[in-house]
C-alpha cells in the first residue's frame, strides 16, 4: 500500500537501547489485486534499535473522521491531564496555556 507521511517522532524511554517512534500517515483509496482499500490516516508506533530497521511495529488504523476526531480529542485530554499533574498548567495560567496550545495547532494547519 502507498503510505503518504505526515508527521513522525522520536522518543526516548526507559529502555535505553531502543527509541519509542511514533508515524502518522495518509493511506489513499488503493485498488490491489482487484480487492479495494478505503482511505485512512494510519497511526503507526514502533519501536526502533537503529534508525535503519524498525522493531515491534503496531498500528490503528481510522476509516472515519469520527474515529479519527475521537481520538484526537481523547489525546488532548490527556495532555492537559498530564500537565496538570506536572504543575505545568495550574488555575493561574489555565486560560494562557490553552489559547497557547490553539494557536500552536492552528500554526500547523
Amino acid at each position: 500500500m502507498n503510505k503518504v507521511p505526515l508527521s513522525e517522532g522520536r522518543i526516548g524511554g526507559n529502555l535505553q537501547t531502543l527509541n519509542q517512534v511514533y508515524k502518522v500517515n495518509y493511506m489513499p483509496y488503493e485498488v490491489i489485486e482487484g480487492k479495494e482499500y478505503n482511505d485512512k490516516i494510519e497511526l503507526a508506533i514502533l519501536f526502533e534499535k537503529d534508525e535503519a530497521k524498525d522493531y515491534a511495529y503496531r498500528s490503528i488504523r481510522f476509516e472515519s473522521l469520527p474515529q479519527l476526531k475521537s481520538i484526537i480529542i481523547n489525546l488532548i485530554k490527556a495532555y492537559f491531564f498530564f500537565a496538570r499533574q506536572k504543575k505545568e498548567i495550574t488555575m493561574e495560567n489555565y486560560r494562557y496555556k490553552k489559547v497557547k496550545f490553539i494557536k500552536d495547532v492552528e500554526g500547523n494547519i
